[in-house]
């Protein structure tokens, strides 16, 4: 066990130490209480049982005496006065404490009545407190949850700007996409156009190289007249450099564009398109490579062509000419004079000098058509070359766009949660508090209930105790009345018969014996009736009923009927106040089990009240609960009908089928009459 249940046991058996030792002291009062009336009851018998004896004793010798002498009846009279004074001082002081043992008890019933009463305006004190709390708490909870929808509602149409906000950024990007796709469309037709020129070039080579192997035979003859004026001649070697020069360019040209793309490609977040520049860019650069191999192939054709040449040369050297010396004295002496002619006129040309040959016009003919085709790829690179960058730019644009708007949604998102973070910690602890609350309010009921169950069961026991307790006293004090009547009535018709035979006064000696008969048989008929009739009587109007009957009787000489009909009245009036305060007794325990009983309904009342506040309490956090799933899980479909909307903001023409389809999406994104409205408008 425990500390903590050590000391509330501790605390517990203390209380009921102190309850057994105030019932004890009740129990030692009211036993002092019933001794000192029972020790006054038995000072009463005494004394009445003594003066009974002792008259019946002196009667006989009054009487005897008064028959001898009439002198000795004097001295006898006195002696019994003086009996019947201490018989009187005992039974006032036995009279005096029983009335204070009465006040005693009635001071006691007093004080246990304010306790009650202090007690029960504690309880409804307490019970007021409770209610109050239970009032303020609820009040708490209904400020909170009002708090709490607030910002719900705060957060949905956060939540509502956000994504109108993420529509129009949408629309935007689809429209620069709408742009760089038909930016791309033209790309893609220019490298279409690109395409088909390059085939066209490569088509062309083939065809002007099997001219050329048909010219072959035609120009054995003449070959090494060609070769040595191509050998001369730099125009053509100038030519060849610039062409190489100008693949290499357009090499470098090509490598940095796909360099940048690169760059650019690999710094973007929007993949597809990227991988679609690059995928074409892939092909472009393969094309490129598939029309450097076959220039590579023309090139070695052209080299196969050159040495079959020189191996014909070779052939044609071999075999003997006619007039060979001369035509070699010729070609030196042409090629001296040239050389002269050249280094006197550098400005001329050799064309001038020979004349104008077919061969050479249709090689520059092929070469200006060459570098015109260079210069038009070169123009339609630069061209898409402008406009990749321009789309990269464009690109680039958009890259820092969506980065803005990705880091903006990380820190909506973030704050999202922070927020639903922070709203499940105040609905966890609202719960607790609220089942705290409800545990608490439910001890607090139980314990007030079992206190007040143990107060009304210690009530009803602690009445039932005292009225077994005045039963037994007025039981017991009925039986002390019936033996004091008996000894009251003995003595009264001694004294009757005493008077009767030896009367004090001569005058009236025949006159007092038919009242005291009628008188006393009256007198047992009245007692006889109180008896049947089963009436309480009081111990306290009795004794003072005999007290001042023997007090009168002693005084004054008074009848003896009017002694007993003052005495009944008397008796009659007290008996009248006790039933009285009975009864007003019983009425006020019965107004306090109807008041008790009525606290118990008000708190039950108040029970189920609270208990009906915490449900709908538990029921509007439900609500809020599924409110705010719906407003986590639903951005996402939001999202998507926002990028619904504008596709169908995009679309211009719709088959049956596709309508169909697109009708299913939009009942799944739940959308509007409108929204619907424009899927049946598109034909």
């Amino acid at each position: 066990m425990s500390v903590k249940e050590l000391v509330a046991k501790v605390d517990a058996q203390q209380k009921q130490l102190a309850l057994y030792e105030k019932k004890l002291r009740d129990v030692v009062r009211a036993y002092k209480s019933l001794e000192s009336e029972r020790n006054a009851l038995q000072t009463v018998v005494s004394s009445l049982s003594g003066t009974a004896p002792e008259g019946t004793a002196t009667e006989p010798s009054t009487s005897k005496e008064q028959a001898e002498n009439s002198e000795t009846a004097i001295p006898a009279s006195s002696e019994s006065g003086g009996q019947t004074q201490d018989t009187v001082a005992s039974l006032r002081t036995a009279l005096a404490t029983l009335t204070l043992e009465k006040s005693k008890r009635e001071a006691a019933f007093q004080a246990d009545k304010k306790t009650l009463q202090g007690e029960k305006e504690a309880l409804l004190e307490k019970l007021r407190k409770v209610a109050d709390a239970s009032e303020q708490e609820a009040e708490k909870m209904e400020k909170v949850i009002k708090q709490l929808s607030d910002k719900v509602k705060r957060i949905e149409g956060d939540r509502d700007r956000e994504l109108a906000d993420h529509g129009n950024v949408l629309a935007e990007m689809q429209a620069r996409y709408a742009k760089e796709k038909v930016a791309a469309e033209n790309a893609h037709k220019q490298m279409a156009e690109l395409y088909t020129k390059v085939k066209d070039l490569e088509e062309n080579p083939k065809t002007r190289n099997k001219a050329a192997q048909e010219e072959i035979g035609k120009l054995q003859k003449e070959l090494e007249k060609w070769k040595k004026k191509a050998e001369r001649t730099p125009t053509v070697q100038l030519l060849q450099n610039q062409i190489e020069n100008m693949k290499l360019d357009y090499d470098k040209m090509l490598q940095e564009m796909s360099s940048k793309g690169k760059m650019s490609f690999e710094s973007s977040d929007n993949g597809e398109k990227l991988a679609g520049f690059e995928s074409k860019i892939f092909r472009l650069s393969e094309r490129i490579a598939d029309c450097e191999k076959e220039k590579a192939e023309l090139v070695e054709e052209l080299k196969m062509s050159r040495e079959e040449n020189s191996t014909l040369v070779q052939k044609l050297s071999e075999t003997p000419k006619i007039a060979a010396p001369e035509c070699t004295d010729l070609k030196t002496e042409l090629r001296k004079m040239i050389g002269q002619f050249l280094k006197q006129h550098p400005a001329e040309e050799l064309r001038d000098i020979i004349g104008n040959d077919s061969r050479i016009n249709t090689l520059e003919k092929r070469l200006k058509e060459l570098q015109k085709e260079c210069d038009e790829l070169k123009a339609s690179s630069e061209i898409a070359a402008q406009s990749k960058e321009g789309d990269f730019q464009d690109d680039g644009g958009l890259r820092s766009l969506i980065s803005q708007l990705h880091a903006k949604l990380r820190n909506l998102e973030e704050t999202h949660t922070a927020d639903m973070v922070q709203y499940e910690a105040t609905t966890r602890n609202l719960r607790e508090r609220i089942t705290e609350l409800e545990r608490n309010e439910e001890a607090n009921l139980k314990e007030i209930k079992r206190e007040t169950q143990d107060k009304i069961s210690q009530m009803e026991m602690e009445m039932q105790k005292q009225r077994e307790r005045t039963l037994d006293a007025i039981a017991e004090k009925d039986r002390e009345l019936e033996a004091t009547k008996s000894i009251l009535v003995s003595l009264r018709s001694e004294q009757l018969a005493s008077s009767s035979n030896v009367p004090l006064d001569p005058h009236s000696s025949g006159k007092p014996v038919p009242v005291s008969k009628r008188r006393s048989a009256e007198h047992r008929r009245h007692l006889d009736k109180r008896h049947s009739t089963g009436s309480r009587r009081s111990v306290d109007a009795i004794s003072e009923s005999s007290v001042d009957f023997a007090l009168s009787h002693e005084a004054s000489n008074v009848p003896l009927s009017q002694i007993n009909e003052m005495k009944n009245v008397f008796y009659e009036d007290e008996l009248a106040k006790k039933d009285k305060e009975i009864q007003d007794a019983r009425f006020t325990i019965q107004q306090l089990e109807y008041r008790l009983r009525e606290m118990e309904q008000n708190a039950l009342c108040k029970d189920l009240q609270h208990h009906e506040m915490t449900e709908k309490l538990k029921e509007e956090i439900r609500v809020l609960e599924g409110k705010l799933k719906l407003v986590s899980s639903g951005g996402d479909i939001e999202y998507l009908r926002n990028i619904f909307v504008q596709y169908l903001n995009t679309i211009t023409t719709a088959s049956a089928s596709s309508k169909n389809i697109l009708r299913a999406m939009g009942m799944v994104l739940k959308l509007s009459s409108k929204e619907m409205k424009i899927i049946d408008n598109k034909k």
